[in-house]
């Protein structure tokens, strides 16, 4: 019992001095900055939370990145979270920010392409044999616009927006669609895996461990579960139809790839404004 309460300490020891060591390497990481002329910026910071107020994470089961599921939320509703980061940065001290029309500007042009290719990846998720010539003549526009405002903003054409730009389309009239070509089933398994982990923190023993998962495993692959499971789902889905369904005077609601193709339809009206304003200001 000793040895284990000694153990114990000697981690909440080394546990502390961990955070000791990381807390001096933040600081003297700040000082360096600011030695080199690179001055730490808590902006960033306060966008940050500006997308966590949005529900837009970083989980630690990706690696600490920000995944699919944060960046759809991210494309849409733009408008909104891009109305926020502007306002964050115009509450900062002038002398140390771009001017105001300069900070609305690009807010805005983020704003646009976050739906422009929210549109692009609507398409590309079609499945497969759905895709005909004028559904990929659609997109070369959409394409077309979301890369010239993309440089227009003066960023980087990285290896994916290259293929975006050069690949997607013949991509999509060779497979006549690429939907079914997605890996969702591996952030799905993030997700599953993420679960499991967090009911499987207080068991005594590893075996205990495994048993509980087998069980689980076991109860989730089971036939008339997973039927059961459908047939809530298909309720689910149909009484929500009928709810939005009179909520619209009897008009059933449109799909979100059509939603999201109306409203890029009207982004890109505006996107060669956006263009001439970026060049007024530059």
């Amino acid at each position: 019992m000793k040895d284990l309460k000694l153990e114990k300490k000697n981690l909440q020891d080394q546990a502390n001095n961990v955070r000791i060591i990381l807390k001096q390497a933040k600081a003297a990481e700040s000082e360096l900055r600011e030695r080199i002329g690179k001055p730490f910026r808590p902006v960033i910071h306060s966008i940050e939370r500006v997308l966590k107020k949005h529900k837009i994470e970083k989980p630690y089961y990706h690696g600490g990145k920000y995944n699919g599921k944060a960046m759809n939320r991210l494309m849409t509703n733009s408008d909104e979270i891009m109305e926020d980061i502007a306002r964050v940065i115009l509450e900062l001290p002038e002398n140390g920010r771009c001017n105001d029309a300069e900070v609305t500007l690009i807010t805005e042009g983020y704003a646009v392409i976050l739906h422009i290719f929210d549109a692009i990846f609507s398409y590309a998720r079609l499945p497969s044999c759905t895709v005909t010539e004028e559904l990929v003549a659609d997109l070369r526009i959409f394409v077309q616009e979301g890369l010239r405002l993309w440089r227009g903003l003066d960023l980087s054409i990285t290896p994916k927006v290259h293929a975006i730009e050069d690949h997607l389309c013949d991509q999509m009239l060779l497979f006549k669609g690429i939907g079914d070509l997605g890996e969702d089933f591996v952030e799905q398994s993030h997700q599953d895996g993420i679960k499991d982990h967090r009911r499987l923190k207080n068991p005594a023993s590893h075996i205990i461990s495994a048993e509980w998962q087998s069980k689980w495993e076991h109860v989730r692959k089971h036939p008339k579960v997973l039927r059961v499971q459908r047939q809530v789902q298909q309720h689910a889905n149909r009484g929500q139809t009928i709810a939005t369904a009179a909520q619209n005077g009897g008009v059933f609601i449109r799909s979100g790839h059509k939603r999201n193709i109306e409203e890029v339809r009207a982004d890109i009206e505006n996107a060669e404004n956006l263009l001439m304003l970026q060049n007024n200001v530059n």
